[in-house]
């Protein structure tokens, strides 16, 4: 992977036409590797909680992960273990 990005966020506004500033979430649209537990990493897809794949290793995620963002033409983002997101390539 190429060198890590600053991570720009695309935010998500609810229908109404009134709405509070806690009512906005900040979503990161793409293909994420997360970890799952202490030994397997998940692929998902950025907004949605569903889990698209479990891997037991993060490079077979990552391999994985590469392959969607492509066929998708969308952003690919690694997660550390912490949950902060370690790079990503457009």
């Amino acid at each position: 992977m190429t060198e890590a990005k600053p991570i720009r966020p695309l935010y998500e506004f609810p229908s109404s036409d009134s709405f509070d500033r806690d009512d906005v979430k900040v979503v990161i649209k793409g293909v994420h590797v997360v970890p799952r537990s202490r030994t397997t990493w998940a692929v998902k897809k950025g907004g949605e909680h569903a889990i698209t794949k479990i891997f037991r290793s993060r490079d077979a995620a990552i391999e994985y992960a590469k392959e969607v963002s492509s066929s998708t033409k969308s952003t690919l983002y690694v997660h550390l273990k912490s949950g902060k997101v370690r790079q990503y390539n457009d």
